[in-house]
C-alpha cells in the first residue's frame, strides 16, 4: 500500500526538521568545545549545518587545510618568524620584540595549549641554538581522537563521540514536532 503523496511530503518535512534540530544542537555543543582554543574565533564561527534540497542535513566545518590539520592532528613543527607576523601582531608581539627572543615559534611544542595524542607529542624542539629530540606533553588534554605523536584540537569527532547520544534524541523530537 502506497502512502498518499501529501502524507509522504509531511513525513519528509518532519524528518528533515528533526535532523536539522540535531545538527543545531551539535553545532552549539561543538562551538562550546571550540571556544577553548579561540584566537580569532574563525574556526568556532565556521561550524555550521545546512539542509540540502533533497532533505538531507549536513553538519561540520568547511574543508580547508587549517581545519583538517586541527581536527586530525599534525606533528609539532617550527615556524620561522617571517611567516607568523600577523599572529604576532594580533597577540601584541611586534616583530622586533620576537626576533630578539627567538627566530620563530614552535607550534605544538611543550607548553602548547593544543591537545596531544596518546603518549604525548614528539619531535625536535629548539633550545637556544640546539635542536633537542624528545617526547613531551602539551598543556592541553590527551585526546583519543589524535594519532600518537600528533597535536591538534578535535572538535567535531569529540562532540559526536561524547555528546551525540545525549543531545540527539531530544533535539530530534523537538525538531520533528516543529516540522
Amino acid at each position: 500500500m502506497a502512502l498518499d503523496p501529501s502524507v509522504r511530503a509531511k513525513l519528509r518535512r518532519k524528518l528533515t526538521a528533526g535532523l536539522a534540530g540535531v545538527a543545531v544542537a551539535l553545532t552549539n555543543e561543538a562551538k562550546v568545545r571550540a571556544t577553548r582554543h579561540v584566537d580569532t574565533g574563525e574556526r568556532r564561527n565556521s561550524i555550521a549545518h545546512a539542509v540540502l534540497p533533497n532533505g538531507s542535513v549536513i553538519w561540520g566545518l568547511p574543508g580547508n587545510a587549517k581545519n583538517a590539520a586541527l581536527e586530525l592532528g599534525f606533528r609539532p613543527h617550527w615556524v620561522p618568524a617571517g611567516y607568523i607576523g600577523v599572529w604576532m601582531r594580533r597577540h601584541g608581539l611586534t616583530r622586533g620584540k620576537l626576533t630578539r627572543r627567538a627566530a620563530g615559534l614552535y607550534v605544538g611544542g611543550p607548553g602548547s595549549r593544543l591537545d596531544s595524542g596518546p603518549g604525548g607529542a614528539s619531535g625536535t624542539r629548539r633550545i637556544g641554538n640546539k635542536n633537542v629530540f624528545g617526547r613531551w606533553r602539551t598543556r592541553g588534554e590527551v585526546s583519543r581522537y589524535l594519532a600518537p605523536g600528533k597535536v591538534g584540537h578535535s572538535v567535531l569527532r569529540h562532540t559526536v563521540a561524547t555528546r551525540l547520544r545525549v543531545v540527539a534524541p531530544a533535539a530530534f523530537i523537538r525538531g520533528y514536532q516543529r516540522g
